[in-house]
């Protein structure tokens, strides 16, 4: 039987293809691909010989420098002009605005192409760690972690996060948790969930949200004396 043309298998058109079959190779090949994806993570749980340390406030984390440079350039940036030797001889790079648990979170995938998510803010940390550093599908598992677990305590963090990084669905499903419970989290005027850090796109699609029949009347503008903007909000 003769088999439409397939690029992916064989070339020519009419070129009898079939199901490869198992040889001694490509066993082979399997078995190389799961040692050394064994070997990561063993590399990744034991920490063995690492030759530099991540200070992140006052937490060292281990790491191996080989490792990060060449599963992860852009983050292998950091080692630029930023490394201090210690009294102990080890090489330290000073790490801010991220907890250990995250850092170590992000390590392991680069690793190990998986890691742990333990809650919403190391969630939204590894999805921004993920974004600048050219980690797709690191990005695809912070996202989906987000979009289970909007809550009022994070919505206007995922919001302006998704606003920044121009990302619709993460800005889409915000805007409607926003727009959903809008009356419980800007009816007060010093309410924290104030619309002074968001964007004017971001600000009509919530409005847009707000709008739909099956959301509570009243509009966004009958709320808008309740809301203060900074001075670059992009409505003043």
């Amino acid at each position: 039987m003769f088999m439409p043309f397939d690029e992916n298998r064989g070339k020519g058109r009419g070129k009898k293809v079939e199901a490869p079959r198992k040889t001694k190779a490509n066993n082979s090949t399997s078995d190389v691909s799961n040692y050394y994806k064994n070997n990561d993570r063993i590399l990744f749980d034991e920490m063995p010989f690492p030759d530099i340390y991540f200070d992140v406030n006052g937490t060292r984390v281990p790491a191996h420098r080989g490792m990060i440079v060449s599963r992860c350039p852009p983050f292998a940036k950091i080692f630029e002009g930023t490394t201090t030797i210690s009294n102990n001889h080890q090489t330290v790079v000073q790490i801010e605005n991220i907890e250990a648990s995250t850092l170590k979170s992000f390590l392991e995938y680069i690793y190990c192409e998986e890691c742990k998510i333990e809650n919403e803010k190391s969630a939204l940390d590894l999805f921004e760690l993920a974004k600048t550093n050219s980690l797709p599908n690191l990005a695809t598992l912070a996202e989906k972690y987000i979009l289970e677990n909007i809550s009022t305590d994070n919505v206007v963090k995922v919001t302006t996060l998704a606003d920044k990084y121009s990302h619709i669905q993460l800005l889409e499903a915000a805007c409607r948790f926003l727009a959903q419970n809008f009356d419980q989290l800007f009816q007060d005027e010093n309410s924290p969930y104030k619309l002074s850090g968001l964007s004017k796109n971001t600000f009509i699609k919530l409005f847009h949200e707000k709008k739909r029949p099956n959301h509570v009347k009243p509009s966004i503008e009958q709320h808008s004396t309740n809301i203060k903007f900074r001075r670059d909000n992009p409505f003043l």
